[in-house]
């Protein structure tokens, strides 16, 4: 017979809580790991990067690219543990056996990849665009269209990151992960460029970048943050990564079918 609703929720925020529990007791690092990310960006931003000439109005929007950067190398110690768990230690498996769902298991491994993703991240966008734009304006940030943006982003990389672990054995993950699948999203996208310049630069460059998720994660955070006139409208960015869930979620369930036995 299968669980209630209530009884599969109470198993469900057991394994969220264990999670949570596990983060706090790492709260020091991730601190730790914040702050030095935190100050290496805004370092080379508010000082170095002014040297080589860059133009003023362009060290906002890419170091709020750069965030980007961050948390995929961030995401890819988290599917790094994935791989790890499934061919070493196994504990997934264990969970697996639990009179629980597939998707509330999964669901919980999202949660937990999402705030991760969170305390690290935060302090990057609270203190670093604020001391990197000394001229930030609250009148040109829309911050219910950030807060929406940021948190949908998080999942979205929560479910790429699961996916991306449960879709790659070890040895390809290790030996082809960067190369074949995150330095082309990375490199081919508006991080180092806001999309309209490039756009303007290349009409086909532009609505390459378009086929790129990562654009719409990137330049949201710039409209939200910054206004809308000089980035692609923060409001078709939320929309987009929405959409983009969809084929996200059915990656984690290909993943699961394919890493492991979901009976």
């Amino acid at each position: 017979m299968p669980n209630t609703f209530l009884e599969n929720f109470r198993i469900f925020y057991a394994i969220v809580c264990r999670e949570w529990h596990v983060i706090r007791k790492r709260l020091w690092k991730f601190t730790i790991d914040a702050l030095s990310i935190l100050v290496g960006l805004v370092f080379s931003f508010s000082q170095l990067l002014p040297l080589l000439g860059m133009p003023t109005k362009l060290i906002a929007p890419i170091y709020l690219g750069n965030i980007t950067t961050s948390l995929f190398i961030m995401g890819y110690t988290l599917a790094h543990r994935i791989v790890y768990d499934i061919k070493g230690n196994k504990f997934i498996n264990y969970q697996m056996t639990l009179p629980l769902p597939k998707r509330w298991l999964f669901a919980a491994y999202v949660i937990a990849f999402a705030i991760e993703f969170f305390l690290v991240s935060t302090p990057l966008f609270i203190a670093g665009i604020i001391i990197v734009n000394k001229d930030i304006s609250l009148a040109q940030m829309n911050l219910p269209a950030f807060a929406f943006m940021y948190l949908s982003s998080l999942v979205l990389f929560a479910l790429f990151y699961l996916a991306i672990g449960l879709l790659f054995n070890f040895f390809w993950f290790r030996d082809n992960i960067w190369p074949r699948v995150l330095h082309p999203i990375l490199f081919l996208g508006p991080i180092f460029v806001p999309w309209k310049l490039a756009y303007k630069f290349s009409t086909s460059i532009g609505a390459f970048f378009l086929l790129n998720p990562i654009t719409y994660v990137v330049e949201g955070f710039r409209s939200s943050l910054l206004g809308n006139q000089h980035f692609i409208n923060s409001t078709y960015c939320i929309a987009a990564i929405i959409l983009l869930m969809i084929p996200t979620t059915y990656l984690v369930y290909r993943g699961v079918h394919k890493r492991l036995d979901p009976v």
